[in-house]
């Protein structure tokens, strides 16, 4: 699966008047998400923003985490955790 490449940074789109009008979510190589005239309050789009750009990083945590746990879930009795992270993953991969 191809997506775009972390890390990402959230910014502010101002109108007029110098009011946030939304977020914006971006790299290094530009903008990917706007987060604009929607029906949300402007706190809760940017913390949607914010979620939406740890997205990468919150995918490689749970890579990372069930790669190690494939070899020792039994004696750390993270099972249900496991399954939890695993279905994530592949929510996040389009799976």
């Amino acid at each position: 699966m191809a997506h775009t490449r972390g890390p990402f940074e959230v910014g502010e789109t101002e109108a007029k008047n110098n009011h946030v009008y939304g977020y914006t979510v971006y790299t290094e190589q530009g903008e990917i998400a706007a987060l604009e005239d929607v029906d949300f309050p402007a706190h809760v789009q940017k913390d949607n923003a914010h979620l939406f750009a740890a997205a990468p990083e919150l995918l490689k945590c749970c890579e990372d985490f069930c790669e190690f746990v494939d070899t020792s879930a039994d004696i750390l009795g993270v099972e249900n955790f496991y399954d939890e992270f695993k279905a994530a993953i592949k929510k996040a991969r389009g799976k």
